[in-house]
């Protein structure tokens, strides 16, 4: 073999070498892309099995499916989040509420996030003390699904029913004959007492007394819920 025909034959040797280690890293880099592509997919599908089950009717977060009880959100911690969402044990995990973090379970700001339009309810409490005569409706300007209702009358009035929507819920009729000694009725309603009302219109109450109440002698308290539209955010990073 000649001179030239030797350097011929390892310059193709060098090339082969070449080729070969360049082949090598291709391969490397493509096995890399394609595994972090797996962990993308993985990580998507997690979240969006994760948010579902936030909005679903029967979630751990949820008053009805895609309502959200406030409550339960400002509760949610690591703990709570693993113990809801059974999925999520050993994965990090981030949900926020429009961008707010409610809570994390480890570094998922490089994980995969899937988002829900959402609204949130809470639970508020309102009370109602105006005076009452024969003529007086109180109008709840929001819907409720229960009302606390108590009766402290002054002394000689007897409150003897009140009504919501038109149906008596409350009924204690005066002592016949009243008081012997004063001549002042007896009898009546008189403390605290709970009542169902329907939660699909706007209550009104209605107080039946022997003389007009002033104001403060029956306290009607509402639990009204109230929404605004909002964005759950959920990220995982398995």
């Amino acid at each position: 073999m000649t001179g030239r025909a030797q350097a011929n034959l390892l310059a193709l040797c060098v090339a082969l070498l070449l080729v070969s280690g360049a082949l090598g890293v291709a391969l490397a880099f493509a096995g890399g892309a394609f595994g972090s592509v797996d962990r993308s997919a993985d990580d998507a599908r997690l979240a969006d099995s994760l948010a579902a089950s936030a909005v679903a009717a029967d979630g751990p977060l949820a008053m009805r499916a895609n309502v959200l009880d406030r409550d339960a959100l400002d509760d949610l911690d690591a703990a709570s989040v693993g113990a809801s969402f059974p999925a999520a044990r050993g994965h990090a995990v981030r949900l926020t509420l429009d961008d707010a973090v409610l809570v994390d379970t480890g570094d998922a700001s490089g994980g995969a996030r899937v988002d829900r339009l959402v609204l949130v309810a809470e639970r508020q409490t309102r009370s109602y003390a105006p005076a009452f005569d024969a003529d007086t409706v109180l109008s709840l300007p929001r819907r409720t699904d229960r009302l606390t209702v108590a009766v402290t009358p002054p002394q000689g009035v007897v409150v003897e029913a009140v009504a919501v929507d038109g149906r008596v819920v409350l009924r204690e009729p005066a002592t016949a004959g009243g008081n012997a000694t004063t001549g002042l009725p007896m009898g009546g309603l008189g403390g605290t007492y709970d009542v169902s009302v329907s939660r699909y219109r706007d209550a009104t109450v209605t107080v039946a007394a022997s003389a007009p109440l002033p104001a403060g002698s029956v306290v009607v308290t509402s639990y009204p819920v109230v929404t605004h539209k909002a964005t759950l955010g959920v990220r995982v990073d398995a």
